[in-house]
């Protein structure tokens, strides 16, 4: 017999809604969540060309596969740096997916366009002064990135 604790961390089936894009980061993160708990088999086709939401400006549709794909790849390790994700969260390595040409550059929300980044890796790509060098050798380490 299953202990409580066992049966409240097993992993819930999938429903449609899991795979649903969405521009609240906080359902992204836990539908993305979710999906990660089972391997994705297939890499995601993801959103060409992500929809701006009209109430915020800043956010953008995103899809959750794509999210939770990227981070399976990297298997905890930063692709920016190498080195082990710096922590846990929920008991899974942390790791903030990064669109290498940014949504309100035009890019797209696809696994090409997509890296597994430890926060000072992620900070770095839009905040250091070396920045383009930076997100240059990305497109070099990572396979499935292609520049758009």
């Amino acid at each position: 017999a299953k202990s409580i604790r066992e049966a409240l961390n097993a992993p819930q089936p999938l429903t449609p809604e899991d795979f649903t894009p969405t521009a609240d980061d906080t359902i992204l993160e836990q539908r993305a969540a979710r999906l990660e708990q089972q391997p994705i088999k297939d890499e995601p086709k993801g959103i060409e060309k992500p929809q701006q939401t009209q109430s915020n400006g800043k956010s953008f549709v995103r899809d959750p596969e794509v999210r939770a794909w990227v981070r399976q790849q990297a298997k905890g390790k930063c692709e920016g740096c190498g080195q082990p994700a710096p922590f846990e969260k929920s008991g899974k390595p942390f790791l903030e997916v990064h669109h290498v040409k940014h949504l309100a550059q035009d890019g797209s929300d696809r696994p090409s366009n997509a890296v597994a980044l430890c926060p000072n890796c992620h900070r770095r790509c839009h905040h250091s002064s070396d920045r383009d060098e930076f997100t240059a050798s990305l497109y070099l380490n990572v396979k499935r990135l292609k520049p758009e």
